[in-house]
């Protein structure tokens, strides 16, 4: 096999009815120098058995299996095998245009990045239309490619903070041993964050290269405040990440304007009784100071609520 471009890792956990689309909008790529990891997350559907079957047709599928730990740690499952000079991580009840890699992966060369965001569609699945495009704003696309700093008070804000919107570099995973948190959600902005405040160079394309389905992931999205500390938890780590390698005097202003504006939505889905779980929560799991961001003074009222998904 060629040298390989790009490793695709797609953590899978009972998406049968939308698994075939999926990979047929991966194997399809126009850049053809890609392997494509499928991390089966103890799924109990036909999904495991969908993805040996498109392995047998094509080899530069490698399929894992572990028990159901969530998509963070499938991800880091797909990471230990991954031989790409860059990475994708891309969700398997997605679809994807068939440019997405090659146009990517030939803007992070040309602009000797380390990042390339796009900007996606949200798909509705039961009219299979395209409901809304979520684009980067011109005044970001304008100053691409650029250093994270130029951004420093605005860097989590100018695109999603999700993983399939990115392209990275593997050598930046490498080099400060990025990994995605063991959390139900939120296990992906934790990374994604770390890496556009450590990256040297982030490029943007603004184009819909994915195809974001709604309906599915509204599901995981109602139920995620059950989970009382996933959030919490991947905003501690972050926080613990900028300040370990030195940057969160930097993106300060950033981290506390998006902390607070993401948990404000995360607040929005709870119950009155969930909300007062989640002080308790936070009293004994976060830092005094991240509290304090979450929980301002009542004279320091919260910035206005902005929130990119």
């Amino acid at each position: 096999m060629n040298e390989i471009l790009v490793s695709v890792i797609i953590p899978v956990y009972n998406v049968e009815k939308y698994l075939p689309k999926c990979l047929e909008s991966v194997i399809n790529q126009t850049l053809k120098q890609i392997e494509i990891i499928c991390v089966d997350d103890g799924s109990t559907d036909n999904s495991l058995n969908i993805l040996n079957e498109y392995a047998e047709k094509d080899k530069r599928i490698k399929v894992l299996t572990q028990k159901n730990l969530y998509a963070g740690v499938a991800r880091n499952t797909g990471l230990k095998i991954a031989k790409g000079k860059y990475l994708s991580f891309l969700d398997s009840d997605d679809i994807f245009e068939l440019t997405m890699l090659e146009e990517m992966y030939k803007k992070a060369v040309i602009d000797n990045s380390d990042v390339v965001a796009c900007s996606f569609d949200i798909y509705d699945s039961d009219t299979n239309k395209i409901t809304r495009q979520k684009l980067i704003k011109d005044k970001y696309v304008k100053l691409s490619p650029f250093k994270p700093s130029r951004l420093k008070d605005e860097l989590f804000d100018f695109s999603s903070p999700n993983a399939w919107t990115k392209l990275f570099r593997h050598e930046l995973f490498k080099k400060y041993n990025l990994k995605f948190v063991n959390t139900i959600c939120c296990n992906d902005f934790t990374c994604v964050y770390t890496a556009l405040a450590l990256a040297n160079r982030i490029s943007i394309i603004n184009k819909p290269f994915i195809k974001y389905r709604y309906v599915q992931k509204s599901n995981l999205t109602a139920n995620r405040n059950k989970s009382a500390d996933g959030f919490l938890v991947a905003a501690q780590v972050l926080e613990n990440n900028l300040k370990k390698f030195n940057v969160y005097s930097i993106y300060k202003h950033a981290f506390e304007v998006k902390m607070r504006s993401s948990f404000n939505w995360e607040l929005s889905l709870c119950t009155a009784l969930q909300k007062e779980e989640r002080k308790r929560v936070a009293k004994k799991l976060i830092s005094p100071n991240l509290y304090k961001i979450l929980y301002p003074e009542p004279d320091k009222p919260a910035r206005p609520f902005r929130y990119l998904r």
